[in-house]
């Protein structure tokens, strides 16, 4: 995808914030925790081509991906070490899996199967993680048809299982009785496949909201070191509930400027549908944002912008390039050329990506993703 620069728009990744939650998240782990940070979904819009090598160069073990041609890629750029893929794969990319070295995440006989042939051509057994449902009910076998999927694997040349991987249903929710129940369930089927011989080194079950709120049952970080760290990298919560014992910073920020201010009279209706109603006279602000550059239609009329430090309420229908804003209460009067923050902080002003999401009705990863898709990204230096 071509991403067209703007006159009006800064979407900048500040790379010391991505270490600096990295750094914290990874203090939160044992000495022997080992950390898989997800890129997928082009790294949650920060884009996983430049971000691949940062995180490798500050130490993580492993990236984890969605698709085979992702991993393809980023063995050209000369990344090494283990690619895990989140989705597995169909049975005919088996090939491009085997040759570039990606370790698939599947509950597939037949992908299993296509990748033992793949394994044999290549002389080189392909790396796999099996996945595992414990509740989530989406993808995986069930924890008690685990032990026989295990034997038929190990009867498959060519392949070499690396670890069980499962996903809690209520990352975030440490307290709860059903993330306790899953981790026990993970911590009991692992224990009870090494008994039968089974090494499963790079076991995971825990993602951002499962290391920030570690569930209480099974002692998984003993068993299952391995952690993947998705949403929490780049700043965003993966659960409201963890802000307040927080210390993770932004990666991404959004500024534009105004292009044009007018009074509204009152009375008068402003953007498509007339969704807006002045009570009496408005300053009103023209920002050249709007949902064609990922900024989400339904904040209309919700939330804010920060222009002088100060809020700016959305006013109207967010339009596919542009959004307004009043600005009557804000000193000095705003003139075009200001600029405005549509996300990150201005003065003593802060919208989070967890504020934008409220406000919009989804969350954080999706503006993210929305964001990092829509707009040419800037990169501060480390």
């Amino acid at each position: 995808m071509i991403r067209l620069s703007s006159p009006y728009h800064r979407l900048r990744i500040n790379c010391s914030a991505l270490l600096h939650n990295l750094d914290r998240l990874r203090g939160r782990l044992p000495a022997h925790g080992k950390v898989a940070a997800v890129i997928k979904a082009d790294a949650y819009g920060h884009g996983a081509a430049r971000l691949a090598g940062i995180f490798k160069k500050a130490g993580v073990e492993a990236l984890a991906l969605s698709k085979a041609s992702e991993g393809a890629e980023l063995r050209r750029q000369g990344i090494n070490g283990p690619l895990w893929l989140l989705m597995g794969a169909p049975p005919q990319e088996a090939a491009l899996i085997a040759a570039s070295r990606l370790w698939p995440v599947s509950h597939d006989m037949e992908l299993f199967e296509a990748l033992s042939r793949a394994g044999c051509e290549h002389n080189r057994p392909v790396d796999c993680l099996l996945k595992i449902d414990v509740g989530m009910n989406r993808l995986g076998i069930l924890p008690e048809h685990a032990p026989e999927f295990m034997a038929a694997l190990q009867s498959l040349p060519g392949v070499k299982v690396r670890g069980l991987l499962g996903h809690l249903s209520h990352g975030g929710d440490g307290g709860s009785d059903c993330s306790a129940r899953q981790s026990r369930l993970f911590c009991g089927l692992l224990r009870q496949l090494r008994a039968q011989g089974h090494d499963l080194p790079a076991s995971s079950l825990l993602n951002s909201g499962g290391v920030m709120a570690l569930p209480s049952g099974g002692d998984v970080l003993s068993l299952a070191p391995w952690v993947r760290l998705g949403v929490a990298l780049y700043g965003g919560l993966p659960d409201l509930s963890l802000g307040g014992g927080s210390d993770l910073l932004p990666a991404m920020t959004l500024d534009s400027r105004v292009i044009a201010v007018h009074r509204a009279r009152a009375g008068s209706r402003i953007s498509y549908g007339g969704a807006y109603q002045f009570a009496e006279d408005s300053l009103i602000a023209t920002v050249p944002v709007g949902y064609g550059d990922g900024y989400p239609r339904s904040l209309s009329n919700r939330g804010f912008m920060l222009i002088n430090g100060c809020p700016a309420p959305i006013r109207g229908r967010v339009c596919m390039n542009m959004t307004m804003v009043e600005v009557e209460n804000i000193k000095p009067q705003p003139r075009p050329g200001d600029q405005v923050t549509l996300l990150g902080r201005q003065g003593e002003g802060l919208i989070t990506v967890d504020d934008l999401a409220e406000w919009a009705g989804t969350i954080g990863y999706e503006i993210m993703c929305r964001l990092g898709a829509s707009l040419e990204r800037e990169y501060t230096e480390l």
